[in-house]
């Protein structure tokens, strides 16, 4: 069966507009969520996040209202191999098995409007990407979702794996992955990839996006600017706010990065080796500590660079200092002393700014 299709072209690409009935669009179209493999510490499959049962039920139950209407476009992916193309490049038509179509957004729509058994009810606009890669099929979800609607932080950052190039945030997902995977690293297996637990008995204390958020405003002060940059294949503009990692990021020295975060958390881990081990009583190793910690790393890095000693002996005098100053005054790691809020956050990053202030140690 031949659609008739609209071309438009924006930076992104070249993109076809046509309209399809609902019935047709659920048949033609699959998801395929991103999953994370424990035993090889990767992710893989499609873009999409695990639909919310939730949401796919709240909108199969709106399209059986009166006043439904879904006037925004689906975006679907459709590979070389599934359609032909009109030598006018205003008709398409669909040639593979269903479904070959890639959801690249409108998932809990099509989702809902299948469950809701009312697609002959509804007529959709459908922007059709034609002959993507993964890559592009990736930006373009990133893009939407991560400005537009609320998408795990941990997927969005995920996708970055699949771009190609250099960039501040590929890079510093590379680096939460090798964190988490590495098993001399304190983080192992500890980070919840892709936003989620991987087991209810897991040690998974934080959000790979919230690892990747706060590592990546210490290589770029501003993240989206550098990646057009990296996108282009242009060199880099000078950062004027210089974040702490800024230099081993353009030198490609990753493995410097993942070498002082090493050393500064297994300095952490053996200073205060029962909190470390007991997330459920202590907060540093949830996001209270770890955001404490990278909210002073300027400092605490920067007094290492200035010694030249960026070993896991001079972060553990630092933590040291720290522990001296919290076993003083009483204050436990624990949510009571330090919050989950900004307040907390910030009471417990002044005390590490403070333990590098007062290491004198050459």
């Amino acid at each position: 069966m031949s659609f008739p299709v609209l071309k438009f072209t924006q930076p992104a690409g070249d993109f076809y507009l046509t309209c399809l009935t609902a019935t047709e669009v659920t048949r033609i179209a699959r998801a395929e969520p991103r999953q994370y493999d424990q035993q090889t510490h990767r992710t893989r499959g499609g873009v999409q996040r695990e639909a919310s049962r939730q949401r796919v039920a709240e909108i199969a139950e709106y399209c059986r209202t009166l006043d439904a209407a879904f006037p925004t476009a689906i975006i679907l992916s459709v590979p070389d191999e599934n359609y032909k193309l009109s030598k006018t490049e205003d008709r398409i038509d669909f040639t593979g098995k269903p479904p070959f179509a890639d959801i690249v957004d409108g998932q809990h729509r099509l989702l809902g409007l299948s469950r809701s058994n009312a697609t002959d009810k509804f007529l959709l606009p459908v922007v059709l990407l034609l002959d993507a890669t993964e890559e592009q099929e990736a930006l373009l979800f990133a893009t939407i979702n991560g400005k537009q609607t609320k998408v795990s932080a941990s997927l969005i950052y995920e996708l970055f794996e699949v771009t190609e190039g250099r960039s501040p945030q590929k890079t510093a997902h590379e680096i939460a992955r090798v964190m988490n995977s590495k098993k001399e690293s304190p983080w192992y297996e500890r980070l919840k990839m892709l936003g989620r637990r991987t087991r209810e008995d897991s040690n998974e204390t934080i959000t790979q996006g919230t690892f990747v958020r706060e590592l990546l405003l210490h290589m770029s002060s501003n993240p989206p600017r550098d990646f057009d940059s990296a996108r282009r294949g242009q060199k880099l503009p000078p950062d004027p706010e210089n974040p702490i990692f800024r230099k081993y990021f353009e030198a490609e020295q990753d493995e410097v990065i993942v070498r002082v975060l090493i050393n500064l958390f297994s300095a952490q881990r053996e200073t205060w080796p029962e909190e470390w081990g007991d997330p459920t009583r202590s907060i540093l190793t949830k996001s209270t500590g770890f955001m404490a910690t990278m909210w002073s790393l300027r400092e605490i890095v920067g007094h290492g660079q200035g010694q030249r000693d960026l070993s896991k002996d001079m972060f553990r005098r630092i933590f040291r200092n720290v522990k001296r100053r919290l076993d003083r005054d009483r204050m436990p790691l624990v949510a009571d002393s330090f919050p989950s809020s900004g307040q907390g956050i910030r009471r417990l990053r002044d005390l590490f700014i403070a333990g590098a202030e007062r290491d004198t140690t050459r």
